[in-house]
């Protein structure tokens, strides 16, 4: 399920804030993104590369196994340096490379929202940057595509982690008594039941805004998202910094 959010002005702070004048570079020829980030990838190697192809298809050079570990760890390193934030697929074309970027590789129930201004201007600033960090390098031997697990994954991380602390029962302390259960979170609501929320991250990376999803309209939901906001005040995220988070269930 995904949730329409409302659009923000953060078009001009972005720009300046996320990752300014150099995201203006051009991405080379469009190719058709993958899957959330596992179409035609190999997600299963230590370093996060897929390297199912080893053949450079145009010419018929046969790549080893040294020059596809050390073009994936190329990609890799230049997107540290440059755009530590991206999180995504990078895809070969023939004229480069695409990059396609996901909040995290396993969203887990926290995706970027759709039908969102802002994230589609972050989206494309950040994919942008990626291409541009990766123009010039030798990358014939990548494969269908590398996986980049960046911060932007670790933030996401952050805020499932931060939400589940103010949600999930607490274990009763050691001196209870055997027949004592597990002590509700503070943002316990009862007769709560996947409740569809946007989290809204300022310019500078903080929790702006937790606020129900359009979809969903119950009181329960709105007193969720009002305890939220208060406990996530303090989270800083400045990677998702100007986007919108949504809750999503199956």
């Amino acid at each position: 399920m995904r949730n329409k959010t409302r659009g923000r002005n953060t078009i001009a702070t972005l720009a300046a804030t996320l990752l300014g004048g150099a995201l203006f570079a051009a991405c080379g020829e469009e190719a058709d993104p993958p899957d959330g980030m596992d179409g035609g990838t190999d997600t299963d190697t230590d370093a996060d590369t897929d390297t199912d192809t080893d053949t450079d298809t145009d010419t018929g050079y046969e790549c080893t196994t040294d020059e596809i570990a050390a073009q994936n760890e190329a990609i890799q390193a230049a997107l540290a340096e440059a755009v530590p934030c991206f999180t995504g697929g990078i895809v070969p074309t023939t004229g480069g490379v695409n990059a396609y970027f996901m909040a995290a590789p396993d969203e887990d129930s926290l995706i970027l929202c759709d039908d969102s201004t802002p994230n589609d201007i972050a989206e494309a600033a950040i994919e942008l940057a990626a291409v541009d960090a990766l123009t010039g390098l030798e990358l014939l031997c990548i494969g269908n595509s590398t996986d980049v697990a960046g911060g932007s994954a670790t933030d996401v991380a952050a805020l499932r982690e931060a939400i589940d602390a103010v949600t999930d029962p607490v274990d009763p302390p050691p001196d209870a008594g055997a027949d004592a259960g597990p002590v509700d979170a503070p943002c316990t609501v009862e007769g709560l039941d996947d409740p569809l929320l946007v989290v809204v991250v300022a310019a500078d990376g903080g929790v702006a805004d937790v606020h129900p999803a359009e979809a969903d309209t119950s009181a329960e939901t709105a007193a969720y998202a009002t305890c939220l906001d208060t406990a996530l005040a303090e989270l800083g995220l400045p990677c998702l910094s100007s986007m919108e988070i949504c809750s999503d269930y199956p």
